[in-house]
């Protein structure tokens, strides 16, 4: 059985808020000159990797949860980890409790603008007070070392069962050189607008409330080009743009997939990348769990393209599954084409590609899973000169792979111009999981002089202290 079997239904979210009500105000913090990327933790000018493990048992506390960090260099990312962070380490609030998933969604940014990149990850599951299922989300700051010392940003009404921090993004949505930061709560989402103190606390919160649905994925970046970062919102019922503004974020109406979405494992991956090159962003929205060309469970993906004015009303959107033309393979049953996706520019023409995950493809040899590259052109995404890799590839490290390409992570972390591809497989060596490191040539990605990063050392007991490293990276 493939771990990806074992992936539990994304969280039920019940408690309707309307309006949008400023709910905290704090002084801004001390200006400084803000990280060069969104995810540079020691700020050596590197782009670093963070790999959630929000099913890692800590201590006696299973699926407690941890994250790592992949620090980039001059030679690509580092293979050996320091210390997982985790609640009650490294002065990151709260202990350690099981069924937390502390990390269950990550993401990174400079909120409080000190020039290093400070994660921020969600703990969906986190009991507060009697508060059952209430969650919580923590920033762990940036420094010269990394990561090191954190605070919560606290929810102002909090809600039982509310699922607080079970989607996250970050991103200057108001335009005005602060990051800000939105979290999924119940039926809706926390806009705080940065900056934020040291203590965790922004400049000010409003709730945005979703109509009915709650927020499965949650996806920042520029689609028209403009001052301002926009917000997609994947739901079970449809995928829309949030505009920027100058007071936050704005509901378009548009929609980029109609139809619902299973709330089951892979089944909400999105992202956002400028495959044609012509300023805007593109929005990727892809159902791994979804039927594909007649196939169940087969998956497919969508990209529907960015204008001067948002989400193109006047250029088809196109669906791409592995029947497209150029796209390797044949849709198969539970194949999960389209599980994960990571958008990043691994030729080095100034067009973003796509890495995508299909995690329950059946291979031979070392076993399941695999990813495929398409690439960016004048015309947009396409299939043409795509390129299929798994652990049978010639130069990728050798392990047996259950679900290889769960989840994937394109970008550039030795400054070369081109970005490298991090993929994962959670049950992959007994269940500690492992995340590979795939190079760039400047045309294709390759498995020759790729790399394995192993889960790394923490306080776990038990015979099934199992890590599951690689169930997610920050975007």
């Amino acid at each position: 059985m493939h771990f990806l079997q074992h992936l539990r239904p994304a969280l039920a979210v019940a408690i309707l808020a309307t309006g949008l009500t400023p709910i905290a105000t704090a002084a801004p913090a001390r200006a400084a000159t803000p990280a060069k990327y969104p995810d540079d933790f020691n700020g050596d000018g590197y782009r670093d990797i963070a790999v959630a493990s929000p099913w890692a048992q800590i201590g006696s506390k299973k699926e407690a949860g941890h994250v790592s960090v992949l620090y980039g260099s001059a030679s690509g990312t580092s293979t050996s980890l320091p210390f997982a962070v985790h609640q009650g380490r490294v002065g990151v609030p709260g202990s350690p409790e099981a069924g937390d998933e502390f990390g269950r969604v990550i993401t990174s940014a400079d909120l409080d603008r000190d020039g290093y990149a400070d994660l921020i990850a969600g703990s969906p599951n986190e009991k507060v007070g009697t508060r059952t299922g209430q969650g919580a989300v923590t920033v762990v700051w940036g420094g010269s070392a990394g990561l090191n010392q954190g605070a919560s940003i606290s929810n102002k009404k909090p809600t039982v069962e509310g699922h607080y921090g079970s989607a996250l993004a970050a991103g200057d949505f108001t335009g005005d050189g602060n990051p800000d930061l939105v979290a999924a709560e119940g039926e809706g989402l926390r806009l705080f607008r940065g900056p934020f103190t040291r203590t965790g606390t922004p400049r000010s919160t409003s709730y945005i409330s979703l109509g009915g649905y709650g927020a499965l994925r949650l996806v920042a970046g520029k689609i028209n080009n403009n001052a301002y970062v926009d917000l997609v919102v994947v739901n079970e019922r449809n995928t829309r743009v949030l505009k920027g503004t100058a007071t936050g974020l704005t509901m378009t109406g548009k929609t980029t997939v109609a139809g619902e979405f299973s709330a089951y494992g892979c089944s909400a991956a999105a992202t956002i990348g400028d495959f044609d090159k012509d300023g805007y962003g593109d929005v990727v929205v892809a159902k791994g769990w979804a039927t594909g060309n007649g196939v169940a469970y087969a998956g497919s993906l969508t990209v529907a393209y960015g204008s001067s004015t948002g989400l193109s009303t006047t250029r088809a959107t196109k669906t791409f599954t592995q029947a497209t033309s150029g796209v390797p393979g044949t849709p198969e049953k539970q194949d999960h084409f389209g599980c994960s996706v990571s958008a990043g520019d691994v030729t080095g023409d100034g067009r973003a590609d796509l890495l995508v995950g299909v995690p329950g493809e059946l291979g031979s040899g070392l076993g399941a899973g695999g990813v495929t590259l398409l690439k960016g052109s004048s015309s947009g995404l396409t299939g043409a000169n795509s390129r299929w890799l798994d652990a049978n590839t010639s130069g990728v490290p050798n392990e047996y792979t259950q679900d290889f390409g769960l989840a994937v992570h394109v970008t550039d972390t030795d400054g070369d111009g081109r970005a490298d591809a991090a993929v994962s497989d959670p049950g992959a060596h007994a269940y500690d999981g492992a995340v590979w490191y795939l190079r760039s040539t400047g045309a294709q990605l390759t498995g020759e002089g790729s790399s394995i990063i192993y889960a790394p050392r923490t306080e776990t007991t038990g015979t099934d202290a199992w890590h599951n490293f690689g169930m997610a990276f920050a975007d």
